[in-house]
């Protein structure tokens, strides 16, 4: 599904707070490297190596409990060609190919939803709760019959928080290992007394490590989000960069922005929030960005779809506290509805240069560079190659040694 364009507004590029020699932003103090070639973006057999070593092995974000609250409530999601579909099974949640045994329809098409019985939208066929088949249609005409042939195949499953995960892995890392030391305080974000506000599912003419670099770095906010982020930077002063493997965070400090910052601390108050104001903006190898306030969190999970496209599922979670009057009601509604807005008018924002950016490195001579602004890029493209490998040869490319005697195609 490709994102809709929005309408681009132009204004004078502002400059952001005086930043200090001794700031304590940037890990790096010189330019670096771009590390990945335009091929990297291009290559089918490249792609197929990432989706191997890098996405294969580890867990996908699915959905949330917030969408799956009641028993028969169900999501679907496709990682990698594989259709999955994840269900609440009277408290457990579980996870299965979406793949009907019978005539292999997928066993439901909707994005989300509920089903009294686990069944296929086809013929009818029910599952039970380990994927063994259940009550089938005139079962009789189907005599004799090996149900353990027809169950079917199921994944690991596991939560941070309301956030559901599900790996295709055979004996996948713990999810706690996988998110590392950051999984309490995303758990505490995605879960009471915040609740989910917005599923939302978008895609992009563009190999997914674009948008991937596109979150990783703010120097594209004057020109992409002129008024989205008041076309500002954040500010070296009120910010730190931390970079370790498998990761990568920016801390900022919202008090920057005194006007934001006091709309905030006001809705704190009123909900009974925790006072941080601060931003986090953290990274986990390869695809999977969350987005943490004191009132709003946001996980973001990337995904391959080709060499030349990807995807992205959106789930926003909006503090609600316990506080029942009216004017906690009131502020919770509020903050939900801008938190939602303006996400999705960022990510929108966002989307509408991939594509371009997707054609100009496939149409690129140049080795491309690095500011300071963007050494997260750099840490993430240098994991990248760490673990897939590169030898600067395009794997398409790659051509055979001669072996005397033998004639070659």
């Amino acid at each position: 599904m490709q994102t809709p364009k929005p309408k681009r507004f132009r204004r004078p590029i502002r400059e952001g707070p005086i930043t200090h020699r001794n700031s304590h932003l940037f890990v790096n103090d010189t330019h670096l490297d771009h590390l990945l070639k335009s091929w990297h973006y291009t290559s089918p057999e490249f792609h197929k190596t990432e989706v191997e070593r890098l996405f294969l092995p580890g867990w996908h974000l699915v959905g949330s409990l917030g969408e799956m609250s009641k028993p028969g409530d169900f999501v679907t999601a496709d990682l990698f060609e594989i259709p999955i579909i994840v269900r609440n099974f009277d408290g457990e949640i579980r996870a299965f190919r979406n793949v009907c045994s019978h005539r292999n329809s997928l066993i439901n098409s909707q994005r989300r939803g509920n089903l009294k019985a686990f069944k296929c939208q086809y013929h009818g066929w029910e599952y039970k709760a380990d994927g063994s088949t259940g009550r089938i249609p005139e079962a009789k005409r189907f005599r004799p019959f090996d149900r353990e042939k027809a169950r079917l195949q199921s994944f690991p499953v596991a939560m941070c928080g309301d956030l559901v995960f599900v790996s295709l892995a055979d004996n996948p890392p713990p999810l706690r290992d996988f998110i590392g030391e950051r999984f309490d305080q995303i758990a505490g974000k995605f879960s009471s007394p915040s609740r989910h506000s917005m599923s939302w599912d978008s895609g992009f003419s563009a190999n997914w490590k674009i948008p991937i670099e596109n979150t990783l770095e703010a120097y594209h906010i004057p020109e992409i989000h002129p008024y989205s982020f008041m076309g500002v930077y954040p500010g070296e002063k009120h910010s730190t960069h931390s970079m370790k493997p498998g990761s990568s965070t920016l801390d900022y400090d919202l008090r920057e922005f005194w006007l934001v910052y006091r709309l905030l601390r006001r809705g704190v108050k009123i909900l009974g929030a925790e006072e941080n104001n601060t931003y986090v903006h953290h990274h986990i190898h390869p695809g999977f960005v969350v987005i943490m306030m004191d009132l709003q969190a946001y996980a973001f999970a990337y995904v391959p779809v080709t060499h030349r496209t990807s995807k992205l599922r959106l789930i926003a979670y909006s503090f609600r506290g316990h506080r029942a009057n009216p004017l906690a009601v009131v502020t919770w509604w509020i903050s939900r509805f801008f938190g939602k807005r303006s996400v999705i008018q960022i990510a929108q924002e966002d989307a509408e240069i991939f594509a371009d950016q997707q054609r100009g490195i496939e149409a690129s001579h140049q080795p491309g560079c690095l500011g300071t602004l963007e050494e997260r890029v750099h840490h993430f493209q240098k994991a990248v190659l760490d673990q897939c490998g590169s030898d600067g040869t395009p794997p398409d490319m790659q051509v055979t040694p001669a072996v005397p005697g033998i004639p070659q195609g």
